[in-house]
């Protein structure tokens, strides 16, 4: 549990920049303060889990800020799944939380989430949402908001989200892994997962309090979803 009042006293804002992850790691580097926060228009070279570049153009919500966790990181990457989730709920009634911590409506991808570090006892945690516009990437379903009919901005998102980051950081460890459950996508059918350069096709079961994935043939803490119940990912 963190206070709950943790984000919003410092913003930067920048209208283009490489990656918030990679502008908040040098400032931290300098100012090691927890709740810094870093909002760009737009970013060139974005990324998101296994460093893979995620395409980051204008319209978007690209959002970094530093966080003290005495935790375990796995919680705290749900806890950011989830707050977002959260957010996205008071707007939409079908957006899912795809494992790890990505965000899905409608079997496109809406949003996700990053933890890195720590760095200078500090974790690094990135949030990109798909606002106004979306990113053109070959061979993924991806959706915004405004597909979905929502007419909302990026510092309305920003702003929506930091109160639901601050609040759900306050919460108890057991409720925030419940909430993570509860709008986990595909528990109970069938994935097709890539584990290394295996592929295996598994009934899920859930994820554990480590956000491992609990599975028919045994728990993977790390793999690449390929498909959930036949929809190729």
């Amino acid at each position: 549990m963190v206070r709950s009042n943790l984000l919003g006293d410092r913003i930067f804002y920048l209208e283009e920049v490489t990656s918030t992850q990679d502008w908040l790691r040098d400032l931290v580097r300098s100012y090691p303060v927890e709740g810094l926060v870093c909002v760009a228009g737009a970013q060139s070279a974005g990324r998101g889990r296994r460093g893979r570049r995620w395409a980051s153009p204008a319209g978007g919500l690209y959002l970094s800020f530093s966080l003290g966790w005495a935790g375990r990181p796995a919680v705290l990457g749900m806890s950011l799944a989830l707050a977002v989730h959260r957010w996205l709920g008071y707007l939409l009634d079908d957006v899912v939380i795809k494992w790890p911590n990505d965000l899905y409506c409608r079997s496109a991808k809406l949003g996700g989430v990053l933890v890195e570090g720590p760095v200078e006892a500090l974790y690094l945690c990135g949030i990109g949402v798909n606002v106004q516009g979306r990113p053109a990437v070959e061979d993924k379903r991806v959706i915004s908001l405004a597909d979905l009919g929502m007419e909302v901005s990026p510092w309305e998102a920003l702003f929506g989200i930091m109160d639901s980051v601050n609040e759900t950081l306050a919460l108890g460890e057991e409720e925030v892994y419940q909430g993570y459950l509860k709008g986990l996508w595909g528990v109970g059918e069938p994935w097709r997962i890539l584990v290394g350069d295996r592929e295996e096709l598994v009934q899920v079961k859930g994820v554990d309090r480590n956000g491992v994935l609990i599975t028919d043939k045994g728990k993977f803490p790390s793999a690449e979803v390929l498909s959930i119940a036949g929809v190729s990912l």
